[in-house]
Parts: structure tokens; C-alpha cells; sequence
């Protein structure tokens, strides 16, 4: 494979949705921060996935990831890096753990995607010009650029081996047979912190399974999430429990379906005269 020298990109900046999830983030009108836009030249663009996601690609025929990036770039696609050598070495690090024994790089071509990422190190001006300049390194394994609308039919997968080498582009035809041999799990997690966060799939579903922290009746109980934060177990005593329930009611879920809290009830009671009180104490003092 070759690599692209010249570093530089041009991309055409979509104003409305930059400044909509500058906004949102509470990030600066103008300068550096989120951006959303489209890459105006053709270069390589790539991504590592294990058998699981592979096997989620043929059968959904999108590309979209996982659970690891954060819930704004979740919302825009995979992620994906422009040096493919950076991009095998991370997964080959991640092989066993966030990722499983299978390894495998998608490859696409970049011109005229849409695309989100976090930090690009781009200087906006909202009322300047629409077409910018960037660094095709933002696009690496760390932040990366999470690409919108990617296909299994448009992207070409080889398989990475266990020394990080990169072997012959196999056909779709390959791929699907592959991905067939796949025996179905209903629950497939890893973690990313062990006794914090968990991700993964339960029945096909993206989730995220996590301890919650901070203050409220719900710290340190166990939390079920999909892709787009929507919860679907709360309040479960232990991460068994809230997988448990969570397979149970994914089993045969649907969008109209209300979230299970387990919290005991006295324990809502008590944290609700807390706050109360704590209000009324606010009250008093400002008086």
C-alpha cells in the first residue's frame, strides 16, 4: 500500500451543522473546535475492525462502529484514519482486548464524504470562507474522523495477521462467507474499563453498560445505554444484573419501550427530600 505525502487536505466546511454542534458543545462561534464537513480531494481512508463488527457490517451493510467514540462523533459514523500502518499497529494492540482475535482493515476512498471530528486544529471563521485547510494526521487513531454514510458495498477488507501484516484484499463474496461462519452471539462485550465500562452488542443492539459515578441515588448502581444514550436499564446492583435484564429486554425490544429502573423506590424517596431540603436551605440563606 501507498501512502499519501502531501499532508495537506482541502475540506469544505457545512456552516449550519458546525455551528449547530459548536453550539451544542458550548465550543466557540469561530477558531478552533468541532467541525463538521467534506473532503475535496481523493485520498485512502482507514479502519480496523475485529470479526464482530465485520460480520455487523454484512448483515446491516453500513458501516457506523462501535461504542468507543463519544456520543457526538457516534453520531457521524466510524472512525477512520488516513495511515493505514498507524491503524493496523493500534488494532494489533487492542487485539484480545477492546477488540477481538479476528483483525481486518476497510478501506474507502475520502472525496465528497461527510465527516465529523472533534479537534482538527482548523481556525473557522463562521462568516468566512467555506473551504479550509487540514492536516490529514488529525485523522489518526486517536481522534480520527468519523466518516457519515460509509457501505460495505464501497469499502474493500483484508485480513490483518498477528504480526501486523496486511494480506490480499479478499472479494465481498469472501467476506460475507466469512462473516456467515460467524457463530452468532447474542451478547458480545468487552471492557474498556474493568468495573467501570463495558461496550459492545446484546441482540444486535450497540450498548454500553457502566457504573455510574458522581452524587444521586443512582451512584455506583450499574446503567444499560444504546447507541445514542437512550437508557435501558438503570439503577441494576451489579453489572450481571443489568445485562441480564437488559438481554432479556432486548430480546424483544421496541422504540416504544419504557426503561427498567431498578432503584428501589425508598431510595428515590430519600434522595428527592434531599434535595428538597437542599433547596430549601438555598432559599433561607439567600433570603
Amino acid at each position: 500500500m501507498k501512502r499519501r505525502r502531501d499532508p495537506i487536505l482541502s475540506v469544505h466546511v457545512n456552516q449550519a451543522e458546525t455551528a449547530e454542534i459548536r453550539a451544542r458543545m458550548k465550543e466557540r462561534e469561530s477558531g478552533e473546535g468541532s467541525l463538521v464537513g467534506v473532503f475535496g480531494e481523493d485520498f485512502n481512508l482507514y479502519r480496523a475492525m475485529d470479526g464482530e463488527e465485520l460480520a455487523r457490517v454484512v448483515r446491516t451493510g453500513k458501516i457506523i462502529g462501535g461504542m468507543y467514540a463519544v456520543k457526538a462523533e457516534r453520531a457521524y459514523g466510524a472512525s477512520w484514519g488516513t495511515s493505514w500502518p498507524e491503524v493496523v499497529s493500534w488494532a494489533n494492540r487492542e487485539r484480545g482486548h477492546r477488540l477481538g482475535g479476528d483483525l481486518f482493515l476497510a478501506q474507502i476512498r475520502a472525496k465528497g464524504k461527510k465527516f465529523y471530528h472533534m479537534d482538527p486544529k482548523v481556525a473557522f471563521d463562521r462568516n468566512g470562507e467555506a473551504t479550509v485547510e487540514m492536516d490529514m494526521a488529525r485523522c489518526n487513531t486517536g481522534l480520527g474522523c468519523s466518516v457519515v454514510g460509509v457501505t460495505f458495498a464501497e469499502a474493500t477488507f483484508r485480513p490483518i495477521g498477528l504480526t501486523g501484516s496486511v494480506g490480499d484484499l479478499m472479494s465481498h463474496e469472501a467476506v460475507k462467507a466469512y462473516a456467515g461462519s460467524r457463530k452468532i452471539k447474542h451478547v458480545e462485550l468487552r471492557p474498556i474499563a474493568p468495573g467501570l465500562y463495558i461496550t459492545g452488542s446484546i441482540h444486535g443492539t450497540d450498548v454500553a453498560v457502566r457504573r455510574e459515578q458522581g452524587e444521586g441515588p443512582y451512584r455506583n448502581t450499574w446503567t444499560v445505554t444504546t447507541r445514542d444514550e437512550e437508557p435501558i436499564v438503570k439503577g441494576a446492583a451489579s453489572e450481571k444484573i443489568a445485562v441480564t435484564r437488559a438481554t432479556k429486554a432486548l430480546r424483544y425490544r421496541h422504540s416504544s419501550q419504557e426503561v427498567i429502573d431498578l432503584l428501589p423506590k425508598y431510595k428515590r424517596e430519600e434522595w428527592r427530600k434531599i434535595q428538597a431540603f437542599r433547596e430549601k436551605s438555598y432559599t433561607w440563606r439567600n433570603l
